[in-house]
């Protein structure tokens, strides 16, 4: 197992720098609320549209990576693998005492070995590794790890010559720990009592007598999680709104399907289905049979190996929420949620095989038959991986998947965009209107980007506005359109939409920076300075906001403030000279000519900076 452990980390660090993807953007670099660790307001309550909102112990570890390294998003990878590591120590060391329970009494010593073989095969796995190095999964990583520590904490509990109250509290406080990462948390309390039903083999009654205290300790942690849940809607979570509930629930059948059946012949893996439903068609109902399906088969596992029953039924509780009770319209299907239900299928499985050939079969075939599943979803995995070191590659490749996906076309539009591609640009993000004109906002407000920096701001215009409809709760949707009206010379429309911007979210820079701009453009100079301030507070690094707000100071004849603004550019001016050079003007406002001619000397002397 340590050599397969050894090598899932390797081909997962060989993507440590690759370029942050898809909902990384919101989770980390558009994430302001972990720019500043001393804020924990900010850091344990992000806004509610923020795709850590309701999780704040998963935001905290990025506010951590934040203050380590910034934006590298190697060092936020790093953090995974070993999350990652970790569960599969946890993986090993649970499987391991859970194939010597009285229902697997043929494994006998060979539990530790099926143990390790089936560790290994999740460790190595493509769609396990895909999570992994997916760096807004930190979620389900570690909701992952404190899933599998309050199993663990109950199994050891059990133990005769354990520390009874020691391994309860370690389990009660993994639970509590989880429903800080990410919802389906709320599942471990009844997985915890039916694996104590296998072990202790009691009758319901005497079982909660036994372990009324240690229950009553994990379904407390709903607690928390029921306080956290107010802002779904924000998510595209719940119903009505996306789907209703036939779509759902047969998109659920097609889910279990594919999380399942890709688990066990990892192929044609896809990084996004897209907010794409199974339509209640006679052809479709075969989904409703999926989940019906699985759960019989676990029940009649079950009565013939309760062990074997009890992974698969494990596997399919953790996914309930999402399969079930809690819709999740923008995403039905995405493999990431399958990595831990796959580490109790892969159990399943192996165990299964334990069950079946025990010590029958010969080693030395085990150990050959093990290692070549191993080696084969290890270079599964190598393939997978390069994918995720290339975006418009890994887009590319999720469009030949999934072709009916809006989002992965819009998403490729933004590469192409960003790329200076305006016409493919354009034609990616038209082909994304058309599949779901409906859905996709962000199709809609990048088509008008697009246009707008092709020349064509009018008619970039409707195409906003459509957005604004489409996602009125994002706050970025009213920045953007505001910027177009701002472009457009319609500032009293621009500052209205600013307002509802901020309205949304009230620490969003962006719109803090263009409202201050329209403000000090009508005239209302001090308003501006407050809303430059603020948003400085929020991003003291950023040169744009310093530069705006020297400006304006300057403007409103305030050279001294503004000399303290651009202190750092002055001091070292070969790192910022645009800003240095403001500075110059600041000192000479002050009456501080020799400093201004000396900071102006300084910028003439530097080879690289021509513009003086």
């Amino acid at each position: 197992m340590a050599v397969a452990a050894a090598l899932a980390v390797a081909l997962a660090l060989r993507n440590l720098g690759a370029p942050f993807i898809f909902d990384d953007t919101p989770s980390v670099v558009e994430n302001l609320s972990i720019r500043s660790l001393g804020d924990w307001r900010a850091v344990f309550f992000p806004a509610p549209d923020c795709t850590v909102a309701g999780r704040p112990l998963a935001n905290l570890s990025f506010a951590l990576n934040y203050s380590w390294g910034g934006l590298d998003p190697s060092g936020y990878r790093l953090v995974n693998v070993l999350i990652h590591a970790a569960n599969v120590l946890l993986i090993f060391s649970f499987g391991s005492a859970f194939l010597r329970l009285s229902s697997f009494n043929h494994v006998g010593e060979g539990a530790d070995w099926f143990a390790a073989v089936a560790a290994s095969f999740w460790a190595l796995h493509p769609m396990v590794l895909g999570t992994v190095v997916y760096v807004s999964q930190r979620t389900e990583l570690l909701m992952a790890l404190f899933y599998l520590s309050t199993l663990g904490s109950a199994l050891r509990s059990l133990h005769p010559a354990s520390s009874l109250l020691r391994w309860q509290a370690a389990g009660i406080i993994s639970c509590f720990l989880g429903t800080l990462c990410k919802e389906p948390m709320v599942t471990a309390p009844l997985v915890t009592v039916i694996l104590d039903r296998l072990v202790l083999n009691l009758g319901w009654r005497e079982q909660f007598r036994l372990r009324a205290r240690f229950y009553l300790g994990l379904f407390a942690s709903w607690i928390p999680l029921g306080l956290l849940l107010s802002g779904l809607g924000e998510r595209s979570v719940g119903f009505g709104v996306g789907a209703s509930p036939a779509e759902y629930a047969l998109t659920q059948g097609r889910a279990l399907a594919v999380y399942f059946g890709k688990f066990i012949i990892p192929s044609d893996l896809t990084f996004d289905y897209g907010p794409v439903f199974v339509p209640v068609e006679f052809s479709r109902l075969g989904w409703f049979c999926v989940p019906l399906s699985l759960v019989a088969f676990a029940v009649l596992l079950w009565r013939r190996s309760a062990g074997l029953g009890f992974l698969l039924l494990s596997a399919l509780i953790v996914l309930s929420p999402t399969s079930s009770v809690v819709p999740v319209a923008a995403q039905p299907i995405a493999e990431d949620r399958a990595y831990l239900p796959c580490a109790f299928a892969g159990l399943a499985v192996f165990g299964l095989g334990a069950v079946l050939l025990g010590s029958s079969f010969p080693r030395r075939f085990q150990i050959f038959l093990s290692f070549a599943l191993i080696l084969t979803v290890g270079s599964l995995s190598h393939a997978r991986l390069a994918l995720f070191r290339n975006p418009e590659a890994l887009w590319r490749d999720t469009i030949a998947k999934a072709p009916l996906n809006p989002r992965a076309v819009c998403n490729l539009g933004e590469l192409q965009l960003a790329a200076g591609r305006l016409g493919e640009a354009e034609r990616s993000f038209r082909q994304a209107l058309q599949l779901n004109p409906a859905f996709n906002g962000f199709a809609a407000t990048n088509l008008g980007v697009t246009l707008a920096r092709a020349g064509r701001p009018a008619e970039a215009l409707p195409f906003f506005e459509l957005e604004a409809k489409l996602l009125p709760n994002r706050a970025s949707v009213h920045d953007n359109l505001g910027n177009l009206l701002t472009l457009l010379g319609r500032d009293s429309e621009a500052q209205a939409a600013f307002e509802r911007a901020l309205a949304i979210n009230p620490r969003f820079v962006s719109a803090l920076n263009n409202l201050a701009g329209v403000r000090f453009r009508a005239g209302s100079t001090t308003e501006a300075l407050a809303l430059y301030q603020q948003a400085l507070a929020l991003e003291p690094s950023d040169d744009r906001l310093r530069r705006n707000l020297a400006s304006v100071l300057l403007a409103a004849r305030r050279p001294v403030e503004a000399v303290d603004i651009l202190a750092s550019a002055i001091a070292h001016p070969a790192s910022q000279p645009d800003l240095a050079l403001l500075g110059a003007a600041a000192l000479l406002e002050s009456g501080r000519a020799t400093e201004a001619r000396a900071a102006v000397g300084e910028l003439l002397r530097m080879n690289d900076y021509v513009d003086i």
